[in-house]
């Protein structure tokens, strides 16, 4: 383990140094939840009937539940164990990729992933809102609750054209703003 130097209440720290590590993992989680061609590749890590990733989120459930309640050496042990099973869970995923989805659904997800990705890094909004078009046709013919949602997936903004936006930003994100 580490150790800091006590600036503040004795015992403060190591809550602080608790509440900022869960609150990395969730950073972290969402901003992959958020990629939708990620999301698509290693969907076990959303899809809570597989092991790993219940065992993340029952952990994360008990922080939010219990947090204020524990003790600083109880959230510490918490907080480190919500950060093993994060990182379990997305090495699994990452490990299964695509094989995680059933068989016949490997193919069409794939081929969604790749629309994904043209959207990306199209420079033309009409090829970008075409690509965005069939990825979200390929999930719907998918229906799987851990893949990113069909409409939202329609939704994603074209980039502001002259904007500077990058590549899979959405005109809401736009560093204008």
């Amino acid at each position: 383990m580490y150790r800091r130097a006590h600036s503040g209440a004795l015992g403060a720290e190591p809550a602080d140094a608790a509440t900022d590590r869960v609150d990395a993992v969730k950073e972290t989680y969402g901003a992959l939840r958020e990629d939708v061609v990620y999301r698509i590749e290693n969907s076990a890590l959303f899809d809570t009937t597989v092991p790993q990733t219940r065992e993340f989120h029952v952990a994360l459930m008990g922080w939010d539940d219990s947090a204020a309640t524990l003790s600083p050496g109880e959230q510490a042990r918490l907080a480190a164990e919500i950060q093993v099973r994060f990182d379990a869970a997305r090495a699994h995923a990452e490990t299964l990729g695509l094989h995680h989805l059933p068989a016949t659904a490997r193919a069409v997800a794939q081929r969604a992933a790749g629309s994904l990705r043209l959207a990306q890094r199209s420079q033309s909004d009409g090829e970008r809102a075409a690509a965005l078009e069939s990825a979200a046709r390929l999930l719907s013919s998918l229906a799987l609750y851990y893949l990113p949602d069909p409409q939202v997936v329609r939704e994603l903004a074209p980039p502001r054209a002259g904007h500077g936006a990058d590549p899979g930003q959405s005109v809401d994100d736009s560093p204008s703003r």
